[in-house]
């Protein structure tokens, strides 16, 4: 079965406006339980209790949030589906809109929303094998001819400049879901003509969840196996791509990680990840932190209890704040952790939201 992003789902932080009545200082946060309730609200970041706000939006069991351009958006990628909300500062729900283009009736599983420098989003869809672009008139792009069977697998979309980079995990069916028997890829378009500019052919496999952008370079987490049963692939690991010479570099090969990395964060000098070791049906995780170049790995949460951490997000003072999904007295905590020179990470004390776990993060 192939891993939902609902396990992975992000977090999202962002300062809340002022001119919100009502809206503390702090950060935006989306919680969900991943079965039938999702929230929204903001996060205090001096430990005082999240406000969140009443359910405006309609989450679904497995939901994602995406931000580009300073917009946020709730993906629900519930079946049959295809909705996306437009987030405010302070967590309302303001707008929504389909990711099925006109004539569309089968479920296209939206995984990912960016805007363009006009403002245009545009919605990666993982059952479809074509890019929604939310234009005057709304229109597709062909990427079926980027997979042998005819979906390349859309996992995720970054728009720097006039170029809109999409991964393709290119998955293949398997009695048990999906299998990752080939090399994943990126697809480089135009955003002006909407034209294909390029194709990356990826160190490793499977990009599992949403890329992370920073100074020109995307940041993927190449899961390999989609059922996480194998944490020695050397094909698979923390990946990092220049987006101006349009190569790629395995940074951290999964049998250095130990584990299959599902998330990766970095800031202006340090990295995290947070890894799902092997174990079928459990797949504990843990967190790891490391240097841009590769070097001084280093374990800074050690293996969970089970599926439990999900969600990273670099604040603007160099702080990390981590999802976790086992509960404590008054909630569910956001663990913080800061980084020395090394970056080596320290727990510091944790932040809490309530009802529903935190699920992941994006600056």
């Amino acid at each position: 079965m192939r891993l939902e992003l609902g396990a992975l789902t992000l977090l999202v932080l962002t300062a809340c406006a002022p001119q919100d009545l009502g809206c503390p200082n702090g950060v935006l946060v989306v919680t969900t339980n991943e079965h039938d309730a999702t929230q929204s609200g903001v996060l205090p970041l001096d430990g005082t209790p999240a406000v969140m706000v009443d359910a405006t939006i309609q989450g679904g069991r497995d939901p994602v949030l995406a931000t580009s351009a300073g917009r946020h958006f709730l993906i629900n990628r519930d079946q049959n589906v295809d909705m996306v909300y437009e987030l405010g500062s302070c967590g309302h729900g303001d707008t929504g809109f389909s990711t099925l283009a006109y004539g569309e009736t089968s479920w296209s599983d939206p995984q990912d929303v960016a805007v363009d420098s006009t403002g245009v989003v545009w919605v990666a869809r993982f059952l479809v094998p074509s890019l929604l672009v939310r234009r005057a008139e709304s229109t597709t792009i062909d990427l079926s001819k980027l997979d042998p069977d005819g979906n390349p697998d859309m996992s995720s979309i970054r728009i720097i400049g006039t170029r809109a980079f999409v991964a393709l995990e290119r998955l293949t069916a398997s009695p048990s879901g999906f299998a990752s028997t080939q090399k994943s890829q990126i697809a480089v378009l135009d955003t002006t003509t909407l034209g294909l500019v390029q194709t990356i052919t990826l160190q490793g496999r499977n990009p599992l969840g949403l890329m992370f952008e920073s100074n020109g370079k995307l940041w993927l987490a190449d899961a390999g196996d989609p059922e996480l049963q194998n944490a020695n692939e050397p094909d698979a690991g923390i990946e990092v791509v220049d987006t101006a010479s349009l190569t790629s570099t395995l940074l951290i090969p999964e049998p250095t990680l130990g584990a299959s990395a599902i998330e990766v964060a970095v800031n202006g000098t340090c990295g995290a990840a947070i890894l799902a070791d092997a174990t079928p049906d459990v797949n504990h995780t843990s967190l790891v932190s490391f240097s841009l170049d590769g070097s001084n790995l280093a374990t800074a949460i050690a293996p969970t209890a089970g599926f439990d951490l999900r969600g990273l997000a670099w604040l603007p003072d160099g702080r990390l704040l981590v999802g976790d999904t086992q509960p404590k007295v008054g909630g569910f905590p956001v663990h913080v952790l800061t980084p020395s020179a090394s970056c080596a990470l320290t727990a510091g004390v944790d932040l809490t939201v309530p009802d529903l776990p935190a699920l992941a993060f994006a600056p």
